[in-house]
Order: C-alpha cells, then structure tokens, then sequence
C-alpha cells in the first residue's frame, strides 16, 4: 500500500492567509526559499520589502 501524501500547507507572509494546495498560484524567491501569496498584491508588498516578511513566515 503506498502511503497518500498529503498537500503542503503554506501561509502567506504577507497576510497570514493559509493558502489550500493549489491557492497560492503567485510565488516568490527570496534567499533560496519559494515563498506563496493568496494575490500579486501581496507577493508585489514582499517584493518591495522581503526580510520585513521572511521571518514572518510559517512553514506547514
């Protein structure tokens, strides 16, 4: 029997969504890490200030 692996769950930094496999469609890297945003408006708010929101961040 193989086991079923379940989806990652990721957060958004910048709004501490909790994004369902699939819902975090925009990405960005940032010091060899793929953070997940719920829109381009939140991965643009990263952009522009990236370690204000990587330590922020929450791993699933």
């Amino acid at each position: 029997m193989a086991k079923e692996e379940k989806p990652v769950c990721h957060v958004d930094p910048v709004c501490n969504i909790d994004l369902e496999a699939g819902h975090g469609k925009f990405t960005y890297d940032f010091e060899e890490q793929t953070y997940y945003f719920c829109s381009e408006a939140c991965k643009a708010e990263f952009a522009a200030q990236p370690e204000k929101y990587a330590g922020k961040a929450k791993s699933g």
